[in-house]
């Protein structure tokens, strides 16, 4: 029996190689695209289908069959692959392909069946139409291949006409389309749902595609203030100072925090995860954020609970600790010298006594006003608990520089401190350490401070010791 689609066959033999649209053959490594006709269509504008057959003669035939087809305003493109192998390659590269007119036999008898399999499990690709041909239906027999394979339809070569192949492949465009249709509605129902901010930048022109209601929300704009803006008009930089967001096109998967500009400027900390991703051919970043403010506060509160006194605002004896290492370690680069001062107030205990713990800590208050206004900002002052305070100075000159803060302190000390209805009359006992003069270990250095105030305090008024 002669089909339609042998008499294309045959009229293609009988026309000169000049009226015919040729390709070389594709070799091993690499499918070459071709439209059906006319200029290159844009990939975004065009349906892609591929055209996997190991015989050349089909290719040409095929094409022949679908030249000028137009569907819902896109024409054809037209992808050649020669092998299984090949068409797996090709359907990577172009995922967004529409329609696979497979044939069963190319580089073994079971390649095409072979790589359904591997386009829906391995690609997990299973939007693509597949179109199974076979000039030999005795190696894949129709019930059999429609029951156990991932296809969508099945066409016999033998019994094909250009208007049935037509049939075939819009019918397939149509499903794929509804798919497509489905798909999007889908995907537009849990972006514009999901509770955190969702932006789609364009990675060529680091433009905003669109953003959904709850980035509209972070951000402070509605939706078309935001779309057709850079993302660098919104993304400040890291939290840290670093660079924007608009990362390069191979940068795959991104988290980190960073700094939103909302509206009036206002800077918004947020957690941003960013992943570039390949649509109809263009290259695009995902970027997902949540708003972190109050998390940063909550951070912030846990911080100063951990690192400083409730009742001084003082550093806290951890915080101490942690400073003083930190301060050594850099003298110690720096052939630099670093002041200790441990001190305790004289008369508190009386006070405390006398007036009770109510007046007792609002002195303690006050004292930490007066030391932290007696030293410099690059000092720091610190309450280790009940009436006994350290301060650390850094990149002091030595023993001189140390006893003129320390008498400092002590002369705002017994300055009266009025309290309510009460005046407080207090002083300082203040022991002195310098590193490295008196010690070269931290511990060693604590010691020795925490020796000469006992040593200040014996003498039963307000004075500095050094060991």
């Amino acid at each position: 029996m002669t089909t339609e689609f042998d008499e294309l066959f045959a009229d293609k033999k009988q026309k000169k190689p000049d009226q015919l649209e040729t390709r070389p053959v594709a070799g091993p490594e690499a499918a070459v695209e071709t439209p059906a006709q006319g200029p290159a269509t844009p990939l975004n504008s065009a349906w892609k289908i591929i055209i996997a057959d190991d015989e050349k003669d089909v290719h040409e035939v095929t094409k022949m069959a679908l030249a000028g087809i137009e569907f819902f305003g896109k024409k054809v493109q037209l992808l050649s692959s020669f092998s299984a192998r090949e068409t797996i390659e090709l359907l990577r590269r172009n995922p967004d392909t529409a329609v696979i007119l497979l044939d069963v036999v190319m580089e073994s008898d079971e390649a095409g069946l072979l790589a359904v399999k591997q386009i829906r499990e391995e690609l997990e690709n299973r939007q693509v139409r597949i179109i199974l041909r076979t000039g030999q239906p005795g190696k894949a027999p129709e019930k059999e291949v429609i029951l156990n394979y991932d296809i969508n339809s099945y066409l016999d070569k033998s019994e094909i006409t250009a208007q049935k192949l037509f049939t075939t492949v819009i019918a397939s465009l149509r499903a794929y389309s509804n798919l497509e249709d489905v798909s999007r509605e889908v995907c537009h129902t849990i972006v514009d749902s999901a509770k955190v901010g969702i932006m789609i930048v364009d990675a060529q022109s680091k433009n905003i595609v669109d953003v959904n209601p709850a980035g509209q929300e972070v951000i402070g704009l509605p939706k078309e203030q935001i779309v057709n803006h850079s993302c660098r008009d919104f993304f400040f930089g890291d939290i840290d100072g670093g660079r924007c967001p608009c990362h390069p096109v191979d940068e795959v998967l991104e988290h980190r925090e960073q700094i939103l500009m909302g509206k009036s400027g206002r800077k918004i900390p947020i957690f941003l995860s960013s992943v570039a991703i390949k649509l109809h051919g263009q290259q695009y970043f995902v970027d997902t954020f949540l708003n972190i403010t109050e998390l940063k506060k909550l951070q912030e509160q846990l911080r100063i609970l951990a690192y400083y006194d409730p009742m001084t605002k003082l550093a806290n004896r951890a915080l101490f600790m942690e400073t003083l290492k930190r301060k050594l370690k850099s003298a110690t680069r720096y052939k630099e010298k670093v002041g200790l001062l441990f001190i305790d107030l004289n008369k508190f205990k009386q006070v405390n006594d006398q007036h009770g713990h109510h007046i007792g800590d609002l002195l303690l208050t006050e004292v930490g006003k007066r030391l932290l206004k007696s030293l410099r900002e690059s000092d720091l002052a610190a309450r280790l608990g009940g009436d006994e305070f350290a301060v650390i100075l850094g990149k002091t000159t030595g023993r001189d520089k140390a006893a003129l803060v320390a008498q400092r302190i002590i002369d705002d000390l017994e300055e009266p401190i009025k309290i309510e209805c009460v005046v407080c009359e207090i002083g300082a006992s203040i022991g002195i350490s310098i590193f490295p003069v008196d010690a070269a270990e931290m511990e060693t250095l604590i010691m020795k401070a925490d020796a000469a105030m006992y040593k200040a305090k014996s003498v039963g008024e307000s004075c500095y010791r050094f060991i």
